[in-house]
């Protein structure tokens, strides 16, 4: 696509947006449900505690991670030392 192109192309979105425009009292219904969503403040303290409950999950799934590891290593250290026998 060139330069003419987009110009056209433009142009034609901005004749027929032209008679778009937001309804009246619009400005007035978003600033009130802001206002009733309260501080971004509050909003963090949710978000907080989303991420909280999310990384207690991630670490309680790394720790049985851990734990099921550490119990696969010590049976293969265990197999590994095991006493042969040889016979002659």
């Amino acid at each position: 696509m060139n330069e003419h192109d987009i110009d056209q192309h433009l142009s034609r979105l901005a004749r027929s947006t032209s008679s778009v425009a937001p309804a009246s009292g619009f400005a007035d219904w978003v600033m009130a449900a802001v206002e009733r969503e309260g501080s971004w403040q509050r909003s963090m303290w949710q978000v907080g505690r989303v991420a909280l409950v999310a990384f207690a999950m991630a670490a309680a799934a790394a720790a049985l991670y851990s734990t099921q590891a550490q119990s696969r290593l010590d049976r293969n250290t265990l197999t590994a030392f095991d006493p042969v026998e040889f016979s002659q």
